[in-house]
């Protein structure tokens, strides 16, 4: 596991705690974020953090194509909506922060060589902060929109919010 994807993933953990489970979580029971009902072997004593981190590293990390991305803070970022929201979507949140500083690339949810490249020509014209910001802005409109539709997930949203407007800080 790379310094870059273990500096991203202590990112993520902050919100992801040890065993959770909350009746209106759609997710299920979760251990260290990773979801039973996505990956039923976390429901068992013999599943560790290590195992954990791997799933977190194979299934969201090296998927969505992160390991690359600079800054780290940005990869971060897209990584921990990726995993509170669905890989690609994370990729797309990205996509769309870019494309609000006119890049005109596809959101897809690939992040690949042109969006990195798109990272590269943004932060040429913007802060880091900034094109984090217009990630923050697209997350709060996702998770408002789960609760417009179906309120049983008010619970959460005070949470999802907090989440999506903390920053991952550079050492």
């Amino acid at each position: 596991m790379t310094p870059r994807f273990l500096q991203s993933i202590a990112f993520v953990l902050r919100h992801e705690g040890g065993l959770s489970g909350v009746a209106e979580d759609r997710g299920g029971l979760t251990k260290w974020g990773i979801s039973t009902r996505s990956h039923p072997v976390a429901s068992s004593d013999a599943f560790t953090f290590e195992h954990a981190l791997e799933i977190y590293r194979a299934g969201y990390w090296v998927k969505m194509g992160l390991e690359p991305v600079v800054p780290w803070t940005v990869a971060a970022k897209t990584l921990d909506f990726g995993v509170v929201s669905g890989p690609s979507r994370g990729g797309k949140c990205l996509q769309k922060a870019l494309n609000s500083f006119e890049v005109g690339i596809s959101v897809d949810g690939k992040v690949g060589s042109k969006t990195r490249a798109a990272i590269e020509q943004v932060l040429r014209k913007v802060s880091t902060a900034e094109l984090i910001d217009r990630m923050v802005m697209d997350q709060e409109r996702f998770f408002r929109g789960i609760v417009n539709r179906d309120q049983t997930q008010r619970v959460f949203l005070r949470g999802w919010l907090r989440r999506a407007q903390d920053m991952p800080q550079d050492f």
